[in-house]
């Protein structure tokens, strides 16, 4: 017969392993905005190379910098996403039981520090803008990024939820176990 726990426990498993599949798509989605970003608006990158320009002191290090620059991004980037997809793969193989593990879950945890710190800058852009105190060419994108940003977030913060709850039931019906 299946106990309260153990039926709390399969709908935690459940919710860690959609969870996790919601983490991946949000990573790919990363990828693809990464793909658009760099495809569609080259003129991002120029924009950062714009204040060394200006400077005839730094016109000889500018090929040097803005590689530099695109290593460094797609560098985090590529941290980040590799980092959301360990996430995504823990949390399905914890989910199934195929695994015990609960590193994953911190580092879920900093990606929602992460993600909510991307939030809060996306806001106060928008609310920039809709106020007029600075021009800003993105709007639509990043209202539509910062409703991404959110559903991640909840994603990500579920996923926390479920995998914390998925490890204190095991430990409980473990000692169950024990002492019956």
């Amino acid at each position: 017969m299946n106990s309260k726990l153990e039926v709390k426990l399969r709908k935690h498993e459940n919710t860690l392993t959609v969870s996790g599949f919601a983490v991946l798509a949000f990573a790919l989605w990363e990828i693809v905005k990464i793909v658009i970003m760099v495809s569609l608006q080259p003129e991002y990158f120029t924009a950062l190379m714009e204040p060394l320009k200006a400077d005839p002191e730094f016109t000889d290090l500018l090929p040097i910098t803005a590689s530099v620059s695109v290593f460094f991004i797609i560098l985090f980037y590529g941290i980040f996403i590799g980092l959301r997809l360990y996430i995504a793969r823990s949390a399905n193989e914890v989910g199934r039981r195929k695994s015990n593990k609960s590193a994953y879950i911190v580092w879920a945890i900093f990606c929602s520090f992460s993600t909510l710190l991307t939030l809060f800058i996306n806001s106060i852009t928008i609310l920039t803008g809709l106020l007029g105190v600075e021009e800003v060419d993105f709007m639509g994108e990043g209202i539509v990024t910062t409703i991404l940003d959110l559903t991640s977030l909840l994603a990500m913060l579920d996923l926390v939820i479920s995998g914390i709850t998925v490890k204190v039931i095991r430990k409980k019906l473990a000692r169950e176990k024990e002492q019956g």
